[in-house]
């Protein structure tokens, strides 16, 4: 730390939770990183164990420090839709099963389109439109355990807007 200013090892230090979750954040380097491409740690970690997630050597300098941590980052957040609708692409029948008998409940109503979904991909592109986490925070899940059911409300083929509705008559 002798190459340091004090003014820049007091940013480091404050930046530097020491609660630190993963063992792969935090170092010296690492905020002179986020630093140089004005991002914040906590977008750091997110794309770290994003990467980490997907398989990539996150200690190769490559994954590590991109050039373009945006692209990066983006690229990383692709893997994981791509895995994410693979694993719920699996439980689709069940869900086709569970909801079944809601189905003709499904509706056209002034243009909007409400109804309930039982594909993977329908889910990932309203979660897309919306920036939701439906099925990184398992709310698919909860329907297929019959805990919740989402109802997806688009227009002209566009998502605007989900609601959930809870097995005790709340509306989330």
């Amino acid at each position: 730390y002798k190459e340091m200013s004090f003014t820049e090892w007091y940013a480091w230090w404050c930046w530097n939770d020491h609660n630190r979750k993963y063992s792969y954040t935090n170092t010296l380097e690492e905020y002179r990183y986020c630093v140089r491409k004005n991002i914040s740690k906590w977008e750091y970690r997110d794309y770290l164990n994003m990467a980490h997630k997907v398989g990539h050597d996150i200690e190769d300098p490559y994954w590590k420090y991109p050039n373009n941590f945006h692209k990066f980052h983006d690229k990383v957040m692709d893997q994981i839709k791509a895995l994410e609708v693979a694993k719920y692409g699996v439980q689709q029948d069940f869900l086709k099963e569970i909801l079944k008998p809601m189905l003709q409940f499904n509706a056209n109503v002034d243009g909007y389109d409400i109804f309930l979904s039982t594909d993977a991909t329908e889910w990932q592109k309203t979660c897309d439109a919306l920036y939701q986490c439906l099925l990184r925070n398992g709310y698919m899940k909860n329907v297929i355990m019959q805990q919740d059911i989402i109802v997806f409300v688009w227009k002209d083929g566009v998502p605007i807007a989900t609601a959930q509705l809870k097995k005790k008559k709340k509306i989330g």
